[in-house]
């Protein structure tokens, strides 16, 4: 009797609580051109009472420090990342494509505007993770200790309970890094094929002649893997908007309306349990339909998995999906309507 009533008043363990975050965008415009980059800024806030470590396709949510991770994020389903809607109401897929060498690559984050905007969680990880005496802090951070005070940032270091890649604070609001122009990437005697496609002015008239050539293949790239390539002039500056972050990958296709809008998630990805939901899953992250060939193939291997494997398979999906009821967090941000004229 005692044992059963013990088992009749054990208790599930309590569930942490889920984050509360808020994410927000807006664009630097609301009309653009076919082919023009767009420009943006993000921001999340932790309106929660305790501080919120930002996961994502890596260690931590990345993004926010650096716009090279959206694309993983994006692939991944994980951290924070950003979906384009036509005119027609349809994703547009991104391609993070810049050639065989990111050699179209010409954009980087503002690591030094991080630094401003965003000194809490950076000067805690930095002094927590790292061990650092605050004057072995990175010069480009010691401002913050001398605004914000030692005690202040001794309060931050010793708040954190683990390693964190990027922690917001309860009442803190971290916003994207701004892109500015990436540094010139100067050509190596061993690397094969440019670094930069980027003219340089001191370019003889038949190194300018390979570049322009350059250009034109990488246009017919792009428009192979249904990206059209941007309208930019070789020879012309670029210019980013201060601030602003460009959307690097997303291009639009027709004039029209357009939407989008910040997508931050933790939610597992569910694994697939049958034949049926493998094929639906190629479907979705590859937008194409697996020939016959493919079909039996996949049909045959799940026919011939083995009741432990089974067994394995059902509670890793049960698992996720526990957490993605308890413990996950799904937001989006206001959708951003936009014009794009011809």
């Amino acid at each position: 009797m005692l044992v059963a009533a013990s088992l009749g008043c054990r208790k599930t363990p309590a569930q942490p609580a889920k984050p509360r975050l808020q994410l927000t965008l807006e664009l630097a415009r609301g009309t653009w051109h076919v082919g023009e980059p767009i420009w943006y800024r993000a921001q999340i806030k932790n309106l929660g009472d305790e501080p919120v470590c930002l996961k994502g396709s890596g260690f931590s949510d990345a993004f926010w420090n650096h716009q090279k991770y959206l694309g993983d994020n994006f692939r991944e389903k994980k951290g924070t990342w950003m979906e384009l809607y036509g005119p027609d109401g349809r994703m547009i897929r991104p391609s993070f494509f810049w050639g065989p060498h990111n050699e179209f690559l010409f954009w980087e984050s503002d690591w030094r505007q991080k630094h401003r905007d965003h000194p809490p969680g950076l000067i805690a990880r930095v002094a927590k993770g790292f061990r650092l005496s605050l004057e072995h802090i990175h010069p480009v951070l010691r401002f913050a200790a001398e605004e914000y005070g030692v005690g202040w940032l001794e309060d931050r270091a010793t708040r954190k309970t683990e390693w964190c890649g990027m922690e917001v604070f309860p009442g803190e609001t971290v916003t994207t890094t701004p892109s500015v122009v990436a540094r010139y990437r100067e050509q190596k005697p061993y690397h094969l094929g440019l670094t930069d496609a980027r003219i340089p002015l001191t370019a003889s008239k038949a190194e300018r002649d390979a570049y322009e050539e350059l250009w034109k293949l990488h246009a017919g790239e792009l428009e192979a893997i249904g990206r059209p390539p941007r309208k930019l002039d070789p020879y012309e500056p670029l210019r980013p908007i201060p601030g602003f972050r460009i959307l690097d990958g997303y291009g639009t296709r027709k004039p029209g309306r357009h939407s989008l809008k910040a997508v931050y998630s933790t939610m597992k990805k569910l694994t697939p349990i049958s034949a049926e939901e493998y094929l639906e899953e190629f479907r979705q992250e590859l937008h194409l339909n697996p020939d016959k060939e493919l079909k039996k193939k996949v049909e045959k291997e799940w026919a011939a998995k083995a009741p432990e494997e089974m067994r394995s398979i059902w509670k890793s999906r049960r698992e996720a999906e526990d957490f993605n009821r308890t413990q996950a967090v799904y937001l989006e941000s206001n959708p951003t309507d936009f014009e794009v004229l011809p």
